[in-house]
Parts: structure tokens; C-alpha cells; sequence
């Protein structure tokens, strides 16, 4: 929690509670609870392990650091809290109460009987469905803050919990704001901590930051589906996809969209889908959490692939012969789905293409070929000026490649496919 600084197994820990007998000096009640011991410490407060005496409950109670400077910031904080003390999902941590003492923002939250995501992923055991079994139930939980208007800002292993049930819980929101909160605009630049394993001041992990969250620019839900994608790809291939020499080099490696090379080769489809959450710039990657975790649980099979794109060609034949027999009237429908086609098949290129410059960044040209190959192959593009213009970019790179035949031969489908 918070990159706590102490062993893994923290507030919420399997074998029991791995705390020290240490509790803030002017603070060993808290109302109905009692302070046992602390827990962990972190950039945004201290946890300590606690009793709620009414309920008889153990309970995980995380002190605020007390901030300096406007006085809005201690309100700011409360506002977030309550806001999650609202977010009922159980793949979030649930938040019992919320309130100050002595001057201290705290949170009293439930404590999971389990180990970090981290500590889980270091179990040499786990196969790749088991893993992808619980990111998607991690994505749940991020799906969840998104729909209520919170954004996590520091989504990571060690802000996931694994319990013994087998219930998996998003933990520790302390830098989440609401999308509209003008602290997602101020610059995070000069404010960043360059001690791996850290968060910035207040604002995320280096590792695991989206570009605009290093850069300063303003955040959404986006930011944090590139931070899930960072956790995914290091949950199954053992490290994270940019270069891993410290913060700075990893901060430029993240700028320039570098993806490291790996060994273990994942299946197209769920390697396209992972990179797709890597791309730099926010308007390319998913849209939402609930479109990656769709398509994350739900990879359509070859054969079914292969069935849908025979459909969609024997749906558009058809198509056709009923438009054929219509009244001009209703031409201008036509014209509208063929713009909106045109539309869509632009938007596909500029994501395959961003696609292809990630695969050739980690020299993996199969996957460059095979993006390029599902793009024209898809039966939607037929007949848009995407298609005519994909043929043409092949042909610039093959030919700036010297590779003379296959240049002509693509600047030839450019021109049979070309539409006035």
C-alpha cells in the first residue's frame, strides 16, 4: 500500500498480523477503534492495524499524512474517501468510515485476509488463465471507481490484494481524484521522485505511469487502463514492458512508446490487446475498462474468426441487392453508413499503425505483418480510402526497405482498391 516500506504481507497478510507495537503517540484510539500496531508507511499515510470494539472486527486504519499548504487539500482528501466509502463492489477494498482526529484525515477499511499481487505473482504455479483471472477481476474493480467519476492514479501489484478466497481487491485510492478535478492538470514533471519503487509526490509509481501522468497532462480513466496493461504484461512475461534501468531511463523508455522484447510469445490476440493498452496516446488505446476486460475474457476462437468474416461478406453481397432495389430516396442513408464506414476504417488504420511502429519497436516484425494483414483483411474496409491508403503507406516501407518487387506489388493493390 502506498509502496509500503516493510514486507509484503502487509495489513491484510495470511498468516496474521505482521505489524510492530508502535502506534502514533497522541493517537492510540481512534472513536470505536483501537490502534494495535502499525502496519506500513507510505508516501500518503501510515496503516495500522486495528480493533473496531464495537463489532469485534479487525479492521486496517490508514492515517492521512498531513499535508502543508492550502487548506482544501485535507478537504479534497475527505471528499475522495467518501466518495469511495460509497463504491460498494467486492473488488474493492470496502471502506468502513471515514473522518478526522487530531488533525488526521482517516480511513478505517476492511482487512483482507490474502497477500499482494506481487507477493501472488512470485508463486512460480500460477497458469496464464489463472493470472488473466485475476486481472480481469482487478479491472473490475478499476471499472468500478470509473463508473462512479474516481480514477486510481497509482494502480500497481502492490495496491492489489489476492485473499485466501480467492476474491480479488483493488486497494489503496490515496491519489484517486475525480475526472474533473483540476489537480489532474498540474504538472507532475518536476515533482517526481526518481527512487524506484516510490510514488511521485503524491501523484503515482515511475513503471507504472501512463505519459500524460508523467508528463502533467490531464488524466482519465485511460491512464489507468495503461497502468493495468503495465501490471498485465509484467503479471505474464515477469517484467514490465519498458526498459528497467531506473526511473529516468524507464520515464523516456514509456515517452517513446519502447517496448522491451520478451521470449514467452503470447497468443495474437491477447498480445494485440495488451500493446493496444500501451500505445501513448490516450485516444488509441480501449476506450474504457469494460471494453479491455470484454475483450481480455472473451478472445474470439479462429474458427469463429474466420466464420465471421465469410458472414460479414456474404452480409454486405446482400446488403447491396437490397439497396439496389430501394427508391432513390433513400440514398442518402447509403451515403451516411458509407461516411461512417469511411470513418471507422480510418480510426482502425490509425490503430493498426500504432500497432506496427510497437511491434517494429520490439523488432518483432510478425506481429508488425500480421497487424497490417488483419487490417486489409477485414471485410469492413472494402471500397474506404483506408484501405487504399494502407496499401500505399506497405508500399513506402517496403520500398524505403528495398524491397523493390513487394513495394510494386503493394502500390498495385493500392491502385485496384482505389476509390474515387
Amino acid at each position: 500500500m502506498d509502496s509500503m516500506r516493510h514486507d509484503e504481507r502487509t495489513a491484510n497478510t495470511r498468516t496474521g498480523p505482521a505489524c510492530t507495537s508502535s502506534t502514533p503517540a497522541d493517537l492510540a484510539q481512534i472513536g470505536r477503534y483501537k490502534l494495535l500496531g502499525l502496519l506500513g508507511r507510505g508516501g500518503m499515510g501510515d496503516v495500522y492495524l486495528g480493533i473496531d470494539e464495537q463489532l469485534e472486527r479487525q479492521v486496517a486504519i490508514k492515517l492521512l499524512a498531513r499535508h502543508e499548504g492550502p487548506a482544501d487539500v485535507s478537504d479534497r482528501l475527505q471528499r475522495e474517501a467518501l466518495a469511495l466509502a460509497r463504491l460498494a463492489h467486492p473488488n474493492v477494498v470496502a471502506i468502513h468510515e471515514v473522518g478526522e482526529a487530531g488533525g488526521q484525515v482517516y480511513l478505517v477499511m476492511e482487512r483482507v485476509d490474502g497477500v499482494t499481487l506481487r507477493t501472488w505473482l512470485a508463486e512460480p504455479t500460477h497458469s496464464r488463465e489463472q493470472i488473466l483471472g485475476v486481472m480481469l477481476q482487478a479491472g473490475a474493480g478499476l471499472a468500478a471507481a470509473h463508473a462512479v467519476g474516481l480514477i486510481h492514479r497509482d494502480f500497481k501489484p502492490e495496491n492489489v490484494m489476492v485473499g485466501v478466497d480467492g476474491r480479488v481487491r483493488v486497494m489503496d485510492f490515496g491519489l484517486a481524484c475525480a475526472v474533473d478535478d483540476p489537480q489532474l492538470t498540474q504538472s507532475t514533471s518536476s515533482r517526481l521522485i526518481l527512487r524506484e519503487g516510490t510514488t511521485t509526490a503524491g501523484f503515482g509509481t515511475p513503471g507504472y505511469m501512463a505519459p500524460e501522468q508523467i508528463l502533467g497532462a490531464p488524466q482519465d480513466a485511460r491512464s489507468d487502463i495503461f497502468s493495468f496493461c503495465v501490471v498485465l504484461f509484467e503479471a505474464l512475461h515477469g517484467r514490465r514492458p519498458f526498459l528497467d534501468m531506473g526511473p529516468l531511463a524507464t520515464r523516456e523508455a514509456v515517452l517513446r512508446g519502447q517496448i522491451v522484447r520478451v521470449r514467452e510469445r503470447l497468443p495474437l490476440w491477447l498480445d494485440r490487446t495488451i500493446l493496444r493498452g500501451l500505445l501513448g496516446d490516450p485516444e488509441l488505446r480501449w476506450a474504457t475498462m469494460d471494453a479491455l476486460l470484454a475483450a481480455l475474457a472473451r478472445p474470439p476462437p479462429p474458427s469463429l474468426r474466420r466464420r465471421a468474416l465469410r458472414g460479414l461478406g456474404l452480409l454486405a453481397v446482400a446488403t447491396s441487392l437490397v439497396l439496389a432495389a430501394i427508391p432513390a430516396v433513400d440514398a442518402l442513408s447509403q451515403i451516411a453508413a458509407h461516411d461512417r464506414a469511411e470513418r471507422l476504417a480510418e480510426e482502425h488504420l490509425e490503430t493498426t499503425q500504432a500497432l506496427v511502429r510497437a511491434a517494429e519497436a520490439r523488432r518483432e516484425p510478425g506481429l508488425a505483418a500480421a497487424s497490417f494483414a488483419s487490417f486489409v483483411a477485414d471485410p469492413a474496409h472494402r471500397a474506404t480510402r483506408a484501405l487504399t491508403r494502407a496499401w500505399r503507406l506497405q508500399g513506402d516501407q517496403l520500398r524505403a526497405a528495398g524491397a523493390r518487387d513487394e513495394a510494386l506489388r503493394a502500390y498495385g493493390r493500392a491502385y485496384l482498391e482505389a476509390r474515387p
